[in-house]
């Protein structure tokens, strides 16, 4: 076996895909635990690979002019391409690891799957990262060096719980940097302790995948005050538009914190909630690598594409409908003009998944 003392993980964006290679640094770790692991990706995505126990450095793209020369100086045994795109082949390619892998992409199977030529579905994005494992087998034994990682692991099946992504933050670091801004972003927003508290990211990164504002509103609308929750309208600054139309037309405003938090700061506050509801987006990986009840709407893509939040907690909405999934990443609009993936999930039928979850999930409700 050869020896591996220096691994690079190379995967540049974007929030959710960055999330869901989390196993695959700690996996690396079990199997060459005397190794230095390190991650390349883009500065925006440093909060989320700095709660990742097994990576070593991070190394940002936006210094892409030295960033060679540095990571040539390392002499990498491994560099592993969790991306495969140009940028990532160039730098595979120039920082002259002894050995680099790929990941499968299947990236000709989801266009298969998008044309309707294929009904053979991808369970999860993390199954294809795994597949790095399956190109390492035959080299170095690692079936046997870890018990519980056998020939699951390595095919296109679903995945264990001991394999889900996880965040991760230091005790000592929350109570220092982050719990002092969450108090007091409790008492400036009147949050309250004693209700269930929701947070909604209503916002994606593509409009074909939002669930449409007035549906939220009137989901918002129907929630009696018996329930006792508190709603929270959460994402970056460019879903703010969104949330102003949904809270301009909801009777009992949610509160209005888009664009408040930094990456570090929202998955601090994340975990003060309750549950959450999501488009497919990244803060929907978040929610799901936080083990929160949460509810997923897909729309113009779809779980057969592998993006499922990996959460036993999760209730995923899908309208099923015959031109869906149109598309793998999202569009400004629906090709076909009529939006039914989002249209057939109707405010009710959001509120009938909600009380479920509140119950099932929340308050435990036999």
């Amino acid at each position: 076996m050869k020896s591996i003392n220096k691994i690079i993980i190379i995967r540049f964006s974007s929030l959710g895909d960055i999330m869901l290679t989390e196993p695959i640094s700690r996996i690396l770790h079990e199997l060459y635990p005397h190794a230095k692991i390190d991650y390349l990706t883009k500065n925006a995505f440093v909060p989320i690979v700095n709660t990742f126990t097994a990576i070593n450095k991070i190394y940002l793209w936006e210094n892409k002019y030295q960033l060679i020369k540095v990571l040539r100086a390392q002499k990498y045994d491994l560099a592993i391409d969790l991306h495969d795109k140009l940028n990532s082949f160039i730098v595979k390619k120039s920082i002259n690891a002894k050995r680099t892998i790929t990941y499968d992409k299947h990236h000709l199977r989801r266009k298969l799957i998008c044309k309707k030529l294929s009904k053979r579905p991808i369970y999860s994005t993390v199954n294809l990262y795994l597949s790095i494992f399956r190109k390492l087998k035959d080299n170095d034994n690692i079936v046997s060096k870890i018990p519980q990682f056998n020939e699951s692991y390595l095919l296109d099946k679903d995945i264990t719980e001991t394999r889900l992504p996880e965040l991760f933050y230091p005790k000592i670091y929350l109570e220092k940097n982050l719990n002092p801004f969450i108090i007091e972003t409790f008492q400036k927003f009147n949050i309250s302790h004693k209700k269930i508290i929701i947070g909604i990211f209503p916002g994606a990164s593509f409009a074909s995948k939002q669930y449409p504002a007035s549906y939220f509103s009137n989901f918002l609308n129907n929630i009696p005050d018996t329930w006792n929750c508190q709603f929270i309208l959460l994402g970056s600054h460019e879903d703010k538009y969104v949330c102003t139309e949904i809270r301009k037309n909801c009777v009992n405003k949610p509160i209005d914190l888009s664009g408040y938090f930094s990456i570090e700061k929202l998955i601090n506050f994340m975990n003060y909630l309750h549950g959450v509801i999501t488009n497919d987006s990244g803060p929907m990986h978040l929610a799901a690598a936080l083990n929160l009840p949460q509810i997923a709407i897909f729309g113009s893509t779809h779980t057969s594409l592998g993006f499922r939040p990996l959460n036993k907690f999760a209730t995923i909405m899908e309208a099923n409908v015959k031109c869906q999934p149109c598309t793998l990443h999202g569009e400004k609009e629906c090709p076909k003009r009529h939006f039914r993936c989002m249209k057939n999930i109707s405010s009710g039928d959001l509120t009938s998944a909600f009380k479920q979850l509140l119950e099932k999930e929340i308050l435990h409700v036999d």
